[in-house]
């Protein structure tokens, strides 16, 4: 595996629930923003494929299978005879229905950056995604559209989290729902934060969707600013707490895990603030830390969640 850093590719990345990439639809898509863009796709992969092959043996397969069997696709522009996309690409056009992930990624050498955001701007208006970001990355960038697994698994962005992407930045473009949009900071909508001063980035509408744009200067301290606030997703913060206070729970059956993420993001979209977890008391028999059980049924009650009406599991209340 080689990454070259000395390349610089811009790479925008949008995550969607519904609707969905129709696949046929997608791979012509992909073809047209590469033709924009003046440059061919090489090779490419489907969800059918057990690896990259040349682009007419992946439409072979799709021919054979039917494209309703598609639910995934991967096209790069090769360069100096690689066949390889670890080795090195210059583009790449993706889509991943399952994990609600979209990519366009290109060297920053080739096309336009109107052409290039002309692309982003097609993808978005067909897909009317949740959330996205794009910068300028070194190298190809071939990983940056896979999010960490707690804020992918249960789709935190969909609660208005942003996840951050450089270890201490944000990026220069980012997609915004009216989720995050309706999010608290320093005791405004995050909208009108936004718009109440111009160093605060600028909001403007492409395909439906609302771009935020931070220049470079402003990326460090307006993360700062956006942490404190608890938009920007912390695992140690936003997950762990609530996975352990309702474990109790789980492991009896009464409700899943999935089923306490959905309801305390539904419960962000709602409010705009990301409440407390359960309060943590120390059992002493053990030394472990337990949430009250107390709290936990009342979170059960706010969510309106037929577990609210078992009896709590033995533990601190």
């Amino acid at each position: 595996m080689v990454f070259n850093l000395a390349q610089r590719h811009r790479i925008r990345c949008l995550y969607y629930t519904a609707p969905q990439f129709a696949p046929k639809a997608a791979f012509e898509m992909a073809m047209a923003h590469f033709k924009l863009m003046r440059i061919e796709p090489h090779v490419g992969s489907s969800n059918l494929d057990k690896r990259t092959v040349k682009l007419s043996a992946m439409l072979n397969k799709i021919d054979r299978k039917g494209w309703d069997e598609v639910n995934s696709l991967s096209l790069y522009s090769m360069a100096d005879g690689k066949s390889d996309p670890w080795e090195g690409f210059v583009a790449n056009w993706m889509f991943d229905n399952k994990l609600g992930a979209f990519m366009w990624n290109v060297n920053e050498s080739e096309g336009s950056d109107t052409d290039f955001e002309e692309a982003t701007s097609q993808a978005i208006g067909l897909i009317k995604p949740n959330w996205g970001f794009g910068d300028i990355f070194p190298g190809t960038g071939i990983l940056i559209f896979g999010r960490s697994p707690s804020f992918s698994v249960d789709n935190f962005y969909m609660g208005g989290f942003i996840d951050r992407v450089f270890v201490d930045r944000l990026c220069q473009w980012n997609l915004l729902s009216r989720v995050h949009l309706n999010r608290v900071i320093e005791g405004r909508r995050f909208n009108d934060w936004i718009e109440s001063d111009p160093t605060h980035g600028k909001l403007e509408n492409r395909g439906g969707s609302r771009i935020w744009s931070i220049q470079s200067d402003l990326l460090v301290p307006i993360t700062v600013r956006l942490q404190q606030a608890g938009i920007i997703f912390d695992h140690h913060i936003h997950y762990d707490p609530w996975w352990w206070s309702f474990a109790a729970r789980i492991e009896r059956g009464d409700l899943t895990r999935s089923d306490v993420m959905r309801m305390l993001i539904d419960h962000i979209a709602e409010t705009g603030v990301v409440p407390n977890p359960p309060r943590s008391l120390r059992r002493t028999s053990d030394n472990v830390f337990v949430a009250s059980q107390h709290d936990v049924t009342q979170w059960l009650h706010t969510w309106r969640h037929p577990a609210a009406l078992l009896l709590a599991p033995a533990g601190p209340t």
